[in-house]
């Protein structure tokens, strides 16, 4: 009885704690921020991927009215993936 008690209690433990993490995973910050919609691109200056003796920097972002700038990280699963090179 108290074997069955012990594996009961780990189980719950288990599941609430699978719950406590799910629930982190999806605040308000991690899907779909918009924090810098509205604001000016900062400063930078920085190779292209495709031809490493062009520059680009932040004037690109002011001849079109709408321009995706995506971000890669290296510890990032996703972006590894997305961006093969």
């Amino acid at each position: 009885m108290k074997q069955i008690a012990k594996v009961l209690t780990a189980i719950i433990l288990c599941i609430a704690v699978f719950f406590v993490l799910l629930s982190g995973l999806e605040t308000k910050e991690s899907s779909g921020s918009t924090a810098m919609v509205g604001e000016t691109v900062p400063a930078f200056k920085l190779s292209d991927v495709t031809d490493a003796s062009t520059y680009l920097t932040e004037s690109i972002f002011h001849n079109d009215s709408l321009t995706l700038l995506n971000v890669w990280a290296a510890w990032c699963g996703i972006c590894k993936t997305e961006h093969q090179f």
